[in-house]
């Protein structure tokens, strides 16, 4: 029972390597030479085997089947399959080579068993095609595959090759190699990716009408569908439908938004800046609700951009000064100048107020620039406008008319009712001195 039971299970594993191997014919010397290293392989395998209730019998059954399989490879025009598995483990690097040699690594129907040095070379040099192959077999429709499907030709006569498509005969079908086993996955990244856009164009919409309108961002709170949590949630909420769940909501990225689009339009000015190439500086400095001291730049220059020559003033920002010494804010300005990528040889005029630190005329930030660029010349801009206008009897004896109107309703309730009552749709504001 038990020589039966080895001889079924022989038989069985006969030509389980046939679908990893390609037959061809050998040399009669060459075959021979071959079976002979198959037996003694499967010899030696066969000996290894170990039944714990007779080992005896094993070994001598092991002697009469090498007799058996002597009589069997007589003749044989091919590589006889291995017999077990343990045979198969125990195949030198030789035996391997020699297999491997044996399988077309191109033919799509092979790809299966290939090991993964062998996918390595494909992935390498990639699908090849038989072009030798000029007509494929007729299915039962009366269609075959042609060469002609591997280019097409355009409309307007051009001819494009089809290099995706590679023709197994022994399949006999027509293969994209470019179809990925993660396309499915790809497309649902794509959608994903499509979805995030689609969520930050909104939100930077909303950040443009905050800020373009000079409106507060934030509330009380920071929290969506909460009470008081300022004109960025509140869009949010108004916007937001049932597919889109937004994320991108805490006060950080609403900085981070303003952040980018301004550095996207300050790159524009500056891009007209470059392009007249002289322009003129423009510096006030004031302190916040904050008390923290702020100075503004404002570049003066002409737009060449347009159709009709312009002279534009651009505000580019406010720049934190906590020395408002000369020296200090010298550097500070050409600090900027210099982040902004722009030449302080090309300042052609300089701007402030009357402050001695600004315009002094032997310490001055207006002198210090004018040591390095004598064609920045320095104009005082609040005292010049009042002086002009002071020069005027008329408009001094016509503005301060205005005050002296102002300061009599101002001061009463009860005249200003009156005010309201006899005159429409007009109040009374107080004249600013330094505007």
């Amino acid at each position: 029972k038990k020589k039966k039971k080895i001889e079924k299970l022989i038989k069985s594993q006969q030509g389980a390597l046939d679908k990893f191997v390609i037959k061809e014919l050998q040399d009669p010397l060459e075959s021979e030479n071959i079976d002979r290293t198959l037996d003694a392989n499967e010899t030696t395998n066969e000996q290894n085997i170990n039944f714990s209730d007779d080992e005896h019998f094993v070994d001598n059954h092991s002697d009469s089947d090498d007799n058996n399989r002597k009589d069997d490879n007589e003749g044989s025009d091919s590589i006889h399959p291995l017999s077990s598995r343990a045979s198969i483990e125990n195949l030198n690097d030789d035996d391997n080579e020699s297999l491997s040699s044996h399988i077309d690594i191109f033919d799509p129907r092979c790809w299966d068993a290939l090991d993964s040095k062998m996918i390595d070379v494909l992935a390498i040099k990639g699908p090849k095609r038989d072009k030798s192959i000029q007509k494929g077999p007729k299915n039962k429709f009366g269609r075959r595959f042609v060469s002609d499907l591997y280019v097409r030709i355009l409309d307007n006569g051009e001819v494009k090759d089809r290099d995706w498509l590679v023709y197994s005969k022994e399949l006999d079908k027509v293969l994209n190699v470019n179809k990925t086993i993660d396309h499915l996955a790809q497309k649902q990244l794509k959608k994903e990716k499509d979805h995030w856009k689609n969520v930050l164009l909104r939100i930077i919409c909303i950040v443009k009408f905050l800020a373009k309108h000079s409106l507060a961002f934030r509330g009380t709170k920071e929290r969506l569908h909460g009470n008081n949590n300022g004109n960025f949630l509140e869009h949010v909420r108004r916007i937001t439908n049932d597919d889109i769940h937004i994320h991108y909501l805490g006060h950080k990225i609403q900085n981070e938004l303003i952040f980018l689009l301004a550095s996207s339009i300050r790159s524009e000015i500056v891009k007209k800046v470059r392009q007249a190439k002289y322009f003129s500086v423009i510096l006030d400095c004031t302190p916040d609700v904050s008390h923290q001291e702020q100075m503004s730049l404002i570049l003066r220059y002409i737009d060449l951009t347009s159709s009709s020559i312009v002279i534009e003033e651009s505000f580019l920002g406010f720049i934190n000064v906590n020395d408002t010494t000369r020296q200090r804010l010298f550097n500070v300005l050409l600090q900027k100048l210099k982040f902004l990528d722009l030449d302080v040889d090309n300042v052609r005029g300089q701007g402030y107020d009357n402050k001695s630190n600004m315009k002094g005329r032997h310490q001055g930030v207006q002198k210090k620039l004018l040591d390095i660029n004598r064609r920045a010349f320095y104009t005082s801009l609040n005292l010049m406008l009042c002086d002009m206008t002071n020069t005027c009897s008329k408009a001094r004896d016509f503005f301060g008319v205005i005050q002296r109107i102002y300061t009599i309703f101002a001061h009463s309730t009860k005249r200003c009712q009156i005010l309201k009552d006899n005159v429409k749709d007009l109040t009374l504001k107080s004249m600013s001195s330094t505007r």
